[in-house]
């Protein structure tokens, strides 16, 4: 149990008020962040345990499981534990087939995933740049572009990572997701990849990857929580539940999705 002290002040005396409140921890929760696609060694999928706000350390991880691969419901593969917590497959996913994984923690506790279709994914037509002197509120310098032509049919949903010089970009402002409500089968052009120019010999990668409705609004609700805060209007805080549960059907709260998704990637270097 942690306390927090706030310290009070009032403009019409000299002293201080210190109040401590106890602030509970609450259990530790499994985390299950998880994903296949339809590319070579992107199977895998990271167990940890939530902590208490305040704990300035990560999560720790959730060793010795056994991570089963289903596909159309039948096992096919079990993830092997190459780090600590973290379980990987060399399985590719097929389009349109279903994906979901058992978990079994040491304890014997047992949790499964829903089953996620893996959808097609546009092919990223090109990744480019150019040196930007007009744009209004921003940075004379190199800004980065990507365009893809969106597959007429539907209704698709996408998710977009950017890597820049090798690191993933994950704070609250890169979750770039959409769906083709308005642009269904329409070339995509002059996507923008950052509103901070590149410096040369920067390295920029985008990865684009198709997901499930169901995906798409769990990181819709992510979004909302951790880009969206501070203003009286910005919706409280609270758990984002994704689509594990524990396997014996108790009310047991698990955190973390695992995905099925079509991804195509691009990279580029800026050069003068």
């Amino acid at each position: 149990m942690k306390k927090l002290l706030l310290i009070l002040p009032f403009l019409w005396v000299s002293c201080q008020d210190v109040i401590e409140l106890d602030l509970p921890e609450g259990e530790a929760l499994l985390v299950v962040e998880g994903q296949i696609t339809n590319r070579q060694g992107d199977t895998q999928v990271i167990l940890t345990q939530s902590v208490p706000y305040f704990t300035e350390e990560g999560n720790p991880p959730v060793e010795g499981a056994i991570v089963a691969l289903l596909e159309n419901g039948a096992v096919i593969d079990t993830l092997q534990e190459k780090a600590p917590g973290f379980y990987t497959s060399d399985r590719i996913g097929v389009l349109n087939n279903e994906y979901s994984v058992l978990i079994t923690l040491l304890d014997g506790r047992t949790y499964s995933s829903a089953n996620e279709i893996l959808p097609r994914v546009p092919p990223i037509d090109s990744l480019y740049y150019r040196f930007e002197t007009d744009l209004q509120f921003l940075e004379d310098g190199y800004y980065a572009y990507f365009a893809t032509q969106e597959l007429p049919g539907g209704p698709e949903y996408y998710r977009w990572k950017y890597y820049f010089n090798q690191e993933y970009q994950n704070t609250p402002f890169d979750i770039q997701i959409a769906d083709d409500e308005f642009v269904d089968g329409n070339y995509i052009a002059d996507f923008a990849v950052s509103f901070d120019p590149f410096e040369v010999n920067d390295t920029v990668r985008v990865e684009q990857l198709s997901s499930t409705r169901s995906y798409y609004e769990y990181w819709t609700l992510i979004s909302t929580q951790t880009a969206q805060v501070g203003g009286p209007f910005d919706p409280p805080p609270a758990p984002v539940i994704g689509n594990v549960k524990r396997a014996d059907g108790s009310d047991e709260v698990v955190l973390g999705f695992f995905s099925a998704h079509g991804l195509s990637v691009a990279e580029t270097i800026i050069v003068e």
